[in-house]
């Protein structure tokens, strides 16, 4: 284990690396009674959930940089959706030790972290995500679904951050911290293209979740909204959960209330496995 780079991404103070070449970064707890793994969304970082594992008492927190983002640009972007979920399979084996794993999923991570304990049946005691994007749920269509992601990286990231963030976090960006989006293009390009193209799950396959499925919701929009309606309703044990006024980023913004939802749900994995 390392603390040097652990404590320079600021979220923990160990590291491990597992087999697929993921480096994970955990804030240990002094008597953990399981873990919770968080997959950040499109053009984000492992690191942004420190305000939510500071919170998280009792819990081992583990994060990490999907591929084509920070720490895992050496991976390059995933090309397709099994991509991601192989790596949380790597995850997961890294910290088998660590007990019942509640997996967290910001945005795009939320559609991952859905998918994958749907395809590893067995793997997590439950799911919580945050404003996961599902176009393919849309009624109606959504009007980006199967339009080609073919554009400049460094335009791309510009107008991501604006529409996701805001014009004016932009602008009062450095040079340097453009340069570190604009070095994550490739993880950016490959979410849009997934999200666009693939289907990551059906309503049907929401049905066979075994484990119980909290999906939350802030000031999203409406569209997102009733894609969320939708698999929660599927979902045998589903629950959707809204935080008045909160922005896209409520990790960020409300995390004291994200931690209460992710304890209520560790709580009820102690024993699964």
């Amino acid at each position: 284990m390392s603390t040097t780079r652990a404590a320079r991404h600021g979220f923990g103070t160990e590291t491990e690396i597992t087999g697929r070449g993921i480096e994970l970064f955990i804030r240990p707890a002094r008597d953990p009674a399981g873990a919770v793994v968080m997959v950040h969304g499109t053009l984000d970082r492992g690191g942004s959930f420190t305000r939510m594992a500071r919170r998280l008492d009792g819990l081992d927190c583990v994060a990490f940089d999907r591929r084509g983002y920070q720490s895992s640009r050496s991976l390059g972007g995933a090309a397709t959706l099994s991509d991601h979920i192989e790596d949380l399979q790597s995850v997961f084996e890294q910290i088998s030790d660590r007990g019942p794993i509640t997996l967290v999923g910001h945005s795009f991570g939320g559609v991952i972290a859905l998918a994958t304990s749907l395809a590893l049946p067995g793997a997590v005691g439950s799911v919580v995500a945050y404003e996961p994007p599902m176009p393919w749920l849309w009624e109606g269509g959504h009007p980006h679904r199967g339009v080609p992601v073919d554009g400049d990286p460094a335009i791309e990231v510009e107008q991501f951050f604006r529409r996701m963030v805001s014009d004016v976090a932009w602008d009062h960006l450095g040079e340097e911290e453009r340069a570190e989006r604009v070095a994550d293009g490739a993880g950016l390009i490959s979410d849009m293209r997934i999200i666009r193209a693939e289907t990551p799950f059906t309503l049907e396959d929401i049905a066979g979740l075994e484990v119980p499925l909290t999906i939350v919701i802030g000031a999203s929009a409406t569209g997102h909204r009733l894609a969320a309606e939708r698999v929660v309703d599927a979902a045998s044990d589903g629950n959707l959960v809204t935080i008045e006024g909160a922005p896209h980023g409520a990790h960020l913004s409300h995390p004291d209330t994200l931690a209460e939802i992710v304890s209520r749900h560790a709580a009820r994995n102690e024993g699964h496995r």
